[in-house]
């Protein structure tokens, strides 16, 4: 991605934190673009797990191991809307789905 996106900015940091500078070839704007490129054997990728189809069989997720390699995710509504049932579901499972992950990521340290 190009240095605008924040996940760009953190991969950054990361790799500088650890004596790594990473070169760039290519720099695009789509995630599917970028995961396709490397479906295709056509480079590697920093990339969210979230953002991988982990049951591609063409693309093999590795894991970064280290405690401090972190990313801070926040969810915002509106102070003064009327919550809505579908919007307080959308919450309860955005809440539901990151404590899940973040148990699952406790285990692998």
């Amino acid at each position: 991605m190009t240095d605008q996106y924040s996940f760009r900015q953190f991969t950054d940091q990361f790799c500088k934190s650890v004596g790594y500078t990473p070169f760039y070839q290519v720099e695009l704007e789509e995630a599917t673009t970028i995961l396709q490129l490397v479906k295709n054997g056509r480079g590697a990728s920093f990339t969210p797990e979230t953002s991988v189809n982990l049951y591609e069989d063409k693309i093999k997720h590795l894991k970064i191991k280290n405690g401090q390699f972190t990313r801070t995710i926040g969810l915002l509504k509106h102070k003064y809307s009327y919550p809505t049932k579908i919007s307080q579901a959308f919450v309860n499972h955005a809440h539901a789905y990151f404590q899940q992950m973040t148990a699952a990521n406790k285990k692998t340290f």
